[in-house]
């Protein structure tokens, strides 16, 4: 645990807010039903990086990352489906 947190450099909250919300190391979750509906939505091609962030994180919800000057305190969702849409 503490070698994954240290290669990525996440601090001990980011582990503990991303294990909340079901994340471990090596998750790997199906990302071509994502691809699928984006690319009926539009010319969306995904490439390597994208799928590697989706197996791992995609369909996450995660709560606790603390309120700053800027932001508030709310939740993260891995999900490219929620995204608003622009024509």
């Amino acid at each position: 645990m503490a070698d994954d947190r240290t290669r990525r450099g996440w601090s001990p909250q980011t582990e503990d807010v991303l294990r909340r919300a079901g994340w471990r190391p090596g998750r790997s979750v199906p990302t071509s039903t994502w691809e699928a509906v984006l690319s009926e939505r539009g010319a969306f091609v995904a490439h390597d990086a994208a799928r590697r962030l989706l197996a791992e994180f995609g369909g996450l919800v995660t709560y606790g990352w603390p309120a700053d000057s800027i932001t508030t305190s709310s939740a993260v969702r891995f999900d490219p489906l929620a995204a608003a849409w622009q024509d």
